[in-house]
């Protein structure tokens, strides 16, 4: 032992603030009261970061002008805690207007990101009665008003920026729309050291911006910018790229025809909130060389010949690692002739991850022939919508997602919620994807007995041995002969998928959608409602997922942290569960016993009581709603 050997290496203060950082809030806030200098130490961490949609922020900020529940947490509360502690704070992630002001007037200048989401939407207790008021006056009153008048907080702001007149708005409400999209700007204009920068659509709703000239020279004052949300419309996209050298995010809802002859670099990713014509995408990765990941509404159905294409590409393969079409589009899928596959895919061969919504046979037949790194197939779906997927192409969707298993030797993931593959397709080609670690499909077109073939079959264990059958019994044993064998083949198939981490053979049937009927929000977050889509039953063509069909022969896949069987006729039960507790020791997600809608079979009524029982026997296991866990 050294002479020295206890002194310490780090003081009490050094060691606080190196933790700091990775303490919650909750966390931070119990260490501040342990002591002064606990206090002082983890202060700068406690208001570090400020998103008003987490923790309490919303309760509060919903009720903070309703006398009865603010608790004394009011608007003066709230300004006094920029006033204080505005010094400390780097992140604002804001959706309400009180904070937006609190924050300018409090002068807070150390900013290194600065969300805006929305704020349109988001209304106090008093704001609410107001607007309630203004839609029932509206009814039966004239629906003309005078135009918004307001003071102008910045000289710079003439001509500029112009109140918002939006119908069913109340007028002070509109009023303080325009005070507070002002103290917006001049909060952008004031941080000049911002790498972040998210301007929402909400708030775009709060005032009109008359020039594109404004919010280029507002951006272009910020040299330090790494990443952009700009749903303003606002200029030539090109032009911003080109003024931030340091930008490497982008997403914007509108990007122009232009084709510059600058090639620019520093853009690493782009998201396009609208639909662009092939040949834009093609100038695009020509012009940005050093992009990584591109998402786009959908493309146009304008084509470009092959010879073209090669000439706007200057024969040059982009370095795009991850394209997604995030509409519901028919645009990007439509036979040999589509934009993606003939026209895009041949300049992306070093494509990792591709999402869109419609996924045929000639579109993974293309994705494979072009894109021979690939490692991420997904079918792009919201949060609010997921539909079955049926008519005159449902054959194509059958074989599409077969074609990735047969010959997608690179995957990881393989994630298709409205995606069939057919039993006997599994069966008939070995697969390539043996590094899946991801699978999302649901197997269909399996053969399964009907109640009544079941009756028969469970009748004949009462016969004497060595009784003739009769041909109804004799189709009934050779059925259900042809369907173990189908699950056993199927159960093994799956089971050489040793990697996989999350199976889910679930298929989504319903429709999760935002409630007409009640549009109030409680602590801010949305009610939903799940429906099922008429005429649609369970699928009933699906693996039975027991015991006894084989199900024990997934025994191997002992990495599963996440299993779904959602929407499909199942016939699991306790045993099978037993099974799963025991033998998935690594489970940690269920979809499948939620109980998410009106039960539509005698199985889906057992659901709460088969949940209940998992809970018993792995209580560490969550059960995976619909609805979304943002809901």
């Amino acid at each position: 032992m050294t002479n020295n050997a206890s002194t310490p290496i780090f003081d009490i203060a050094e060691i606080l603030d190196l933790v700091g950082r990775f303490l919650s809030p909750p966390d931070l806030l119990n260490c501040c009261q342990v002591s002064r200098h606990w206090n002082k130490v983890l202060t700068p961490w406690l208001w570090e970061t400020i998103d008003d949609s987490r923790h309490s922020w919303s309760r509060i900020l919903a009720h903070y002008d309703n006398e009865d529940k603010a608790r004394g947490q009011d608007e003066r509360w709230v300004r006094k805690i920029f006033a204080k502690y505005g010094e400390h704070i780097r992140n604002l992630s804001l959706g309400w207007r009180v904070l937006i002001d609190a924050a300018n007037d409090a002068h807070c200048s150390n900013l290194r990101s600065l969300h805006i989401t929305n704020v349109h939407d988001n209304l106090t207790h008093g704001e609410r009665l107001e607007k309630e008021i203004q839609i029932q006056q509206s009814r039966s009153d004239d629906l003309w008003r005078p135009p918004v008048m307001g003071p102008l907080l910045s000289p710079e702001f003439e001509g500029v920026l112009q109140p918002s007149n939006i119908a069913h708005r109340p007028q002070d409400l509109l009023e303080r729309d325009w005070i507070t999209a002002q103290k917006f700007w001049i909060l952008a204009r004031r941080n000049t050291r911002l790498l972040s920068l998210k301007m929402s659509h909400g708030l775009r709703m709060l005032c009109q911006v008359k020039s594109d000239d404004f919010i280029q020279d507002v951006v272009a004052g910020l040299p330090e910018l790494r990443e952009l949300t700009n749903h303003f419309d606002a200029g030539d996209p090109y032009i911003l790229i080109n003024r931030l050298r340091h930008l490497e995010t982008l997403c914007t809802t509108k990007w122009s025809g232009l084709q510059p002859s600058v090639v620019v670099g520093n853009l690493k990713t782009l998201t396009i909130q609208n639909g662009i014509a092939p040949r834009q995408l093609l100038v695009l990765l020509r012009r940005l060389p050093g992009l990584e990941s591109l998402s786009v509404k959908t493309l146009t159905r304008w084509i470009v010949e092959e010879t073209e294409a090669a000439t706007i590409m200057d024969n040059t393969p982009s370095q795009l690692r991850r394209l997604v079409f995030s509409a519901f589009e028919r645009a990007v899928h439509v036979g040999n002739n589509c934009s993606v596959a003939n026209m895009v895919l041949p300049w992306v061969p070093h494509l990792e991850h591709i999402e869109f919504f419609h996924i045929t046979q000639d579109s993974a037949h293309s994705i494979l022939r072009h894109c021979g790194q690939l490692k991420s197939v997904v079918q792009t779906r919201d949060h609010f919508t997921m539909f079955a997927k049926h008519g005159r192409d449902a054959g194509l969707q059958l074989e599409a997602f077969a074609k990735f298993l047969r010959d997608g030797a690179t995957l990881r993931v393989l994630s298709g919620p409205r995606q069939r593959v057919d039993a006997d397709a599994i069966v008939a080609h070995p697969w390539t994807c043996d590094q899946l670690e991801v699978l999302h499909c649901h197997i269909g077109c399996v053969e399964r007995l009907l109640a009544k073939e079941e009756g028969i079959l469970d009748g004949l264990s009462t016969k004497e041995d060595g009784a003739e059958l009769l041909a109804e019994e004799q189709e009934v044993v050779q059925k259900s002969t042809r369907s173990l064998h189908q699950h056993r083949h199927v159960y093994l198939r799956l089971a050489s998928l040793t990697r996989l981490t999350r199976l889910d053979l679930s298929h989504e049937l319903r429709a999760v959608r935002l409630a007409n009927e009640d549009r109030s929000i409680h602590a801010g977050r949305p009610r939903f409602l799940v429906q099922s889509i008429e005429g649609r039953p369970l699928m009933i063509d699906c693996l039975e997922l027991t015991l006894k069909s084989g199900l024990g022969l997934l025994a191997p896949l002992v990495n599963l942290e996440m299993f779904g069987f959602l929407g499909i006729d199942h016939r699991i039960d306790k045993p099978e569960l037993e099974w799963m507790a025991v033998h998935w020791r690594r489970l940690k997600t269920m979809r499948g016993l939620t109980d998410d809608h009106e039960p539509r079979s005698a199985h889906d009524r057992r659901k709460p009581a088969l949940r209940e029982y998992m809970m018993q026997l792995r209580p560490d296991v969550v059960h995976e709603s619909i609805i979304p866990a943002s809901a």
